[in-house]
């Protein structure tokens, strides 16, 4: 029943949803750097995986998972923290041209950096000659489990570049030597 002595029409006005806000204007966000060459990224990452330490909670991770201390060495499995990032961002820019990497952002005007993606073990991404071509994120912060490092255009301002859908090489084949491909 209805409350009181209202009738269906009153009803609907007195509970009715509040009035819908017209949507907001997106927000135009730059275009994305072009994607750096697979030598070039490869650099990169090999810098990163290299300057970033793997914490102890995420070596222990791996050994859990049945990896042995040098499989865990050669596969290059790193960590990133929030403290990391700097030092990181720095062990990057000397191997080439940057732009394009993805996972590392640039600012519009160019005069700015920052190394992108959420706290947690960094796990490299391999084409068949073992090169390096993105890096996956299992994040230490729940949510989603693995993301990308990335750094596609998400703020004004701001500009960079995702991995897409890279070819991945799983396993220990690519290990035991690039040759058999």
């Amino acid at each position: 029943g209805l409350p009181g002595n209202c009738s269906a029409v009153e009803c609907f006005h007195k509970f009715r949803a509040p009035p819908l806000q017209p949507p907001k204007r997106p927000v135009a966000l730059p275009d994305p750097d072009p994607l750096a060459s697979r030598a070039v990224r490869h650099r990169a990452y090999t810098a990163l995986v290299q300057s970033a330490p793997l914490t102890p909670d995420h070596r222990a991770a791996l050994i859990a998972r049945g990896l042995s201390d040098d499989e865990i060495d050669q596969a290059g499995y790193a960590s990133l923290s929030a403290d990391s990032r700097e030092p990181l961002l720095q062990a990057i820019q000397p191997t080439g041209e940057v732009p394009g990497v993805p996972g590392v952002s640039r600012s519009v005007k160019g005069n700015r950096w920052r190394l992108e993606g959420s706290p947690g073990l960094l796990i490299p991404v391999r084409d068949r000659q073992g090169r390096i071509q993105a890096c996956q994120i299992r994040t230490d912060n729940g949510g989603a489990r693995y993301q990308w490092l990335s750094s596609a255009p998400k703020y004004p301002g701001w500009t960079g570049r995702s991995p897409g859908t890279p070819f991945h090489v799983a396993g220990r084949r690519w290990m035991q030597g690039a040759a058999q491909w």
